[in-house]
């Protein structure tokens, strides 16, 4: 069988087909040979019984009459039957044995030759049941004995001897023709099956051809032929579907390795690869090019040989840190140095993997975080120092603080702090433009930093204020560097479009020593002496003193700092409405009213407004207060529409600050739209002197909400500010409310009369409309209808109520009047 593994499909099938064939055919011949040579032997056998039959019938007579002769000659017909060797007759004789035994006489004998050996014998006769029955003799012939019986009485014996090797030759005559006929089968088969292989053998060969191509060619786009629909058809379908199914996969495969590839090479990370000593045996594309090198000359390098020098160490530590927490992922930021020795910071992420060789393999990812690193200082120096200027802003200003105070309480070692407000910087921002108020900032920036120590802090905390920490320094060593700045910022002049400008500065001096509790309270006392250092007529210097009373006044201002910002939050406000009635009869039953704000006390009780609204203006609450103003007036407005039908104006008053804010306008039209208030009804009561500071904002605000909505404007506390008048023309105001401390005493101070007069004289010719205020008795009230002020305002018109008060008796007076 082992033959069998060194030989073709081909040869297989023709050796197994022939094999099978001979055999059939000879098993098949064998079983004919047998076949023939008992279907001679009974055909012989049939013969010799139909013979001895018609002997035995025809001798009856010849043995009744003992006719010796007439049974010769009947067996002399034997003659013509050349297989028949020797036939003898013989007669049944009973009566001559006295004893009664049975003998035979030889009556008759054929020999097929005279001179043969085998003749008849006379001998006792047994009798034979089967006549059916043959015999061999010693000579292998066939023989057969057969009574000759009349009227069942047996007469005599025939036998009948035949030549056996007729039968042979018979069957040897027959196997000689199977033999040639086996042969020419075979012979036959050959031819068919070397021609009928091919069905089966060439379209294997040709699975077996294709299969060796595309091995050879490595191409699965080759495919086999299939002739036929049979079983092998179906194994070339079956493998050119496997051959589809496999080039999809390939496809597929070459795919995803292009992606990964391409995913792996350009990566915008650097991905390495290292052995247990830190070689490098794998490295990407992007991360050979960030490096400035190529793949091949990357490879086999040492990975230490890129870190920067300094960081080296803590590399190595970071890979034994790898190698002892397997599969975990350990992260570090690492700095590493590409081919023309620039730094790149890296955030490195490791993780170690044993490969199939049972040794550890370092799986290195760096990311290029130099750029963020930048981006990071940068927002780091930005988050600490003022864009502008370049200096320390207040957040990193307050911690150098608050580390002065540590140290001074830890070593006993006293510091000094200063607050600086420009004078007049307002002023220049606003007739000369930011850009001005910017450009000077820096050039004072220039003026002050040479006046103090290298290690001593310059830092721009507000708009136009300045902070300076000194450093172990002496409060009367730094009350003459205070002085200094003074003098050097007063004498500095700033040149702007060809004009020259000065400035001055108010500076507060604080002491920062063991007895500093806080940067809250050294803060709050170093903006403390810088405002009384203002107040006290600008340009001056505050020094704090323990036990100092106008700086304990001034922190008492700054107490409504938190007071206001509670009663913001917790709605510890009210408002309350006075009438502005109408000098002039046709207008009698006009309605005007201003709404004024009060702040309700713990135990509910009113806090006048002169108490609270100095320090919301001072610091910057007042926006705040407006908006609460405002949204609460206007949604008591929309919820009494009855009010708001017969309302001929409501004033509202807004600060300085809130003309400022930005964010103001938006908000002021949100709610318009949100309690759909008409505009016109609304007039806005700003001071003369927020207007004038804010002259540019105001004149905008003025013609925004005038021009589209058609609000009103009206000046409050008009004739207290500067250049009143001149301003005055420039403001697109319908009202001028004259300060009340020239009203109250208009019946006593001639003065205060010409002075009423001529605001009023004035208003008119520019067709703007006068309110006088603190109209408090009769007296005043005549005084102004003679001069012809058209509204008036007071405790003598109507006290201010609340605004559910108002709208009760508001209704009442419409009831009564309908």
């Amino acid at each position: 069988m082992s033959l069998f593994n060194f030989t073709s499909i081909k040869e297989k099938l023709i050796a197994i087909t022939m094999i099978s064939c001979v055999i059939s055919l000879v098993v098949a011949g064998s079983i004919m040979v047998v076949y023939s040579w008992n279907s001679h032997k009974e055909n012989t056998v049939n013969r010799l019984n139909v013979l001895a039959t018609v002997l035995g019938n025809q001798s009856r007579a010849a043995l009744v009459f003992d006719d010796a002769p007439l049974v010769q000659e009947n067996l002399q017909s034997l003659k013509f039957e050349p297989g028949i060797l020797l036939a003898c007759i013989y007669s049944i004789d009973t009566h001559s044995d006295p004893s009664g035994a049975t003998t035979k006489k030889l009556v008759g004998e054929y020999l097929q030759k005279t001179n043969q050996l085998k003749t008849c014998k006379t001998t006792t006769l047994q009798f034979i049941a089967d006549s059916d029955r043959f015999h061999y003799d010693e000579l292998n012939n066939i023989f057969i004995h057969q009574p000759i019986l009349f009227e069942d009485e047996n007469l005599g014996e025939i036998s009948i001897y035949s030549d056996y090797s007729i039968i042979n030759r018979k069957v040897l005559f027959d196997a000689i023709i199977i033999f040639v006929v086996i042969t020419l089968g075979i012979s036959v088969a050959y031819f068919l099956i070397r021609r009928l292989q091919r069905l089966i053998s060439e379209p294997i060969l040709e699975l077996s051809d294709t299969a060796t191509r595309i091995s050879s060619n490595t191409n699965t786009s080759i495919r086999a032929r299939q002739n036929s629909n049979d079983e092998t058809g179906k194994l070339v379908k079956a493998f050119n579907n496997m051959l589809d199914t496999i080039e999809g996969q390939n496809r597929a495969l070459t795919h995803v390795k292009n992606n990964y590839l391409a995913l792996y090479d350009k990566n915008p990370m650097m991905l390495f690869t290292l052995d247990e000593n830190g070689t490098i045996i794998s490295i990407n594309e992007y991360g050979a090019m960030h490096l400035g090198k190529s793949v091949d000359g990357a490879l086999n390098t040492k990975f230490y040989d890129l870190v920067f020098k300094d960081d080296i160490d803590k590399t190595r530590t970071f890979v034994d840190d790898c190698k002892k927490g397997l599969e975990e992922v350990h992260r570090k930021e690492i700095r590493i140095t590409d081919a023309n020795s620039r730094t790149i910071w890296t955030r490195s992420t490791a993780r170690c993997i044993v490969n199939e060789d049972q040794k550890n393999n370092i799986l290195f990812v760096c990311e290029d975080i130099t750029e963020q690193k930048k981006l990071s200082e940068k927002l780091s120096f930005q988050a600490s120092h003022d864009a502008l200027t370049g200096l320390v802003n207040r957040r990193e200003f307050e911690q150098r603080i608050n580390d002065a105070i540590n140290s001074s309480q830890q070593e006993q070692i006293e510091h000094a702090l200063f607050f600086l407000d420009l004078d007049q910087f307002k002023v220049i921002n606003d007739t000369c433009g930011h850009l001005a108020g910017d450009h000077l900032l820096k050039e004072l920036v220039s003026v002050i930093n040479p006046l103090i120590r290298q290690g001593d802090t310059l830092a721009r905390i507000g708009g136009d204020e300045f902070g300076v920490l000194l450093e172990n320094c002496a409060l009367n060593q730094a009350s003459n560097v205070a002085e200094q700045i003074r003098q050097k910022i007063n004498a500095f002049k700033f040149i702007w479009d060809n004009k020259e400008l000065g400035v001055g500065v108010s500076i507060g001096v604080v002491p920062i020593n063991e007895n500093t509790s806080s940067i809250t309270v050294v803060m709050s006392d170093a903006d403390a002496a810088c405002y009384i250092a203002k107040e006290a007529g600008r340009n001056k210097i505050h020094i704090y003193q323990h036990g100092d009373e106008e700086i304990a006044s001034r922190h008492g201002e700054m107490a409504w700092v938190t007071r206001l910002q509670d009663a913001l939050s917790n709605n510890r406000f009210t408002l309350m409405a006075q009438k502005i009635a109408s000098n002039k009869e046709a207008d009698a039953n006009s309605l005007h009213i201003e709404i004024l704000i009060r702040m309700l006390d713990d135990d509910d009780s009113i806090i006048s407004p002169n108490q609270f609204l100095p320090a919301a203006e001072r610091y910057n609450l007042a926006p705040d207060i407006d908006r609460w103003v405002i949204r609460t007036a206007f949604a008591w407005l929309s919820n009494h529409a009855q009010t708001l039908e017969h309302l001929e104006l409501c004033s509202i008053n807004l600060s300085g600050n809130t003309l400022s804010d930005d964010m103001f306008s938006e908000f002021l039209l949100q709610q318009f739209k949100e309690h759909d208030i008409p505009s016109q009804k609304i007039c806005f009561e700003i001071t003369e002197t927020s207007a004038i500071s804010n002259l540019e904002v105001a004149l905008r605000f003025f013609h925004s909400f005038s021009n589209d909505l058609n609000c009103k404007f009206s000046l409050d506390d008009f004739g207290t500010g500067h250049s009143s008048f001149a301003y005055l023309k420039n403001m697109p105001v319908d009202f001028i409310k004259i300060d009340g401390q020239f009203v109250r005493d208009i019946n006593t101070d001639p003065i205060d009369m010409a002075m009423v007069r001529s605001i009023n004289e004035i208003a008119q010719v520019m067709g703007k409309k006068t309110i006088a205020e603190f109209v408090e008795n009769e007296q005043i009230l005549k005084q102004l209808k003679l001069i012809g002020i058209d509204f008036v305002q007071g405790y003598h018109i109507a006290m201010p109520v609340s605004l559910d008060e108002f709208s009760m008796k508001n209704s009442s007076n419409q009831h009564k009047s309908s």
